[in-house]
This record gives structure tokens, C-alpha cells and sequence, in this order.
């Protein structure tokens, strides 16, 4: 017998970190799941979660069905759905359910009959919604994502690049400063 108590928080409420995909790199993933830290593999790997997304019913997933479906734990399950969570926006939620799961035991007493007993465990499991265009806007904050990621960069080496002209330009005019300075004092 199951029964469940939803609480529903909006996708903004979440302190996750940047982008579709949040780590991307875990001790007990598989190495063809997800290899190495390149851009094509964590696209790869984006594009099967959303493609296991896509296929549940009204675009809401549990952690354990990613897990399940990509072999990674279900903490990375859960980090990957935050990361789309938080690439799709405010129109994609997520509830926690309490889950009361009643199993029946059988066990023998000291006058040697047989009772049933049932026991019950609670608990919390995240469900993820998802709206119908979610797809498009994840691919968007990974295309927004990516770009600012080359700005980054570009910007890093312009600074290097800058540091460098800088220190051979100081470099050439100390030397010269040095030339001039022992041909005046020769002459």
C-alpha cells in the first residue's frame, strides 16, 4: 500500500550549479557513459538524459529512472536532473513524495506459529516535472552556456597575451634606457 504527500518547489529555488549537466565526472559511472571531461562526450551525455526524459510519461521522471537507464548513481541522477532543472527555468518543478511502502514478513514465535507481520517504511523521493518545450530550452542554456565559456577563454588569453607585450615592452625599453645610459657615459 503506497501513499504519498507532495510538497512542489519552482525550479528557481534550486542552489545547483551551471549548466544542463553539473558534473559530468564520478567515480562510478561507466567508462562509455561517460568518459573524459570533453565537450562532445557531456553533450552526448546531456542528450541521453533528455532523450530518457522525453520518453516518460508527461516529461516527469524519478532520479532512479536515469540512474537505472545511464548506470550512474542516483545522487548523480539527481545532480543531472537539478543541472536541466535549472538549464529549463521556472516552468519546470520539482516535488519531494513521501512514499510509505508496506511489506509483509512472516516470523516464527517461541510457540513455534507462524504471524505476518507488516512493516512500513517512509520515504522522500524528488520527482521532476517538465514542460513540453524543455528540450529547446535546455539546448539553449547549454548553447548560452557554451558561449560564454569561449568569451571566458578568449578573454584569458587576451589578458595573457597583453601581459606578455607588456613585459617585453618594459623589457625593451629598460635595455634601451641601459644602451643609452653607457653611451653617454663613453662619450
Amino acid at each position: 500500500m503506497n501513499s504519498r504527500q507532495t510538497m512542489s518547489l519552482p525550479a528557481h529555488s534550486l542552489q545547483t550549479p551551471l549548466g544542463l549537466a553539473v558534473d559530468g565526472n564520478s567515480d562510478d559511472v561507466d567508462s562509455d557513459s561517460n568518459a573524459g571531461n570533453s565537450p562532445e562526450n557531456q553533450v552526448a551525455f546531456d542528450k541521453r538524459i533528455i532523450e530518457t526524459v522525453k520518453s516518460c510519461r508527461n516529461f516527469t521522471v524519478r532520479p532512479a529512472r536515469i540512474a537505472s537507464e545511464l548506470g550512474i548513481s542516483i545522487e548523480d541522477a539527481t545532480a543531472e536532473l537539478c543541472g536541466l532543472l535549472r538549464a529549463v527555468g521556472e516552468s519546470a518543478t520539482f516535488t519531494f513524495e513521501e512514499s510509505s511502502i508496506t511489506t509483509n514478513s512472516s516470523s516464527t514465535n517461541s510457540n513455534s506459529s507462524s504471524t505476518n507481520e507488516s512493516m512500513s517504511a517512509k520515504t522522500m523521493t524528488m520527482v521532476f516535472q517538465f514542460p513540453h518545450d524543455f528540450e529547446r530550452k535546455a539546448y539553449a542554456a547549454r548553447r548560452k552556456e557554451d558561449l560564454k565559456e569561449t568569451l571566458t577563454k578568449i578573454a584569458s588569453l587576451a589578458w595573457r597575451i597583453l601581459k606578455v607585450f607588456t613585459a617585453f615592452g618594459l623589457i625593451l625599453s629598460l635595455t634601451i634606457i641601459l644602451i643609452s645610459g653607457m653611451c653617454a657615459m663613453v662619450a
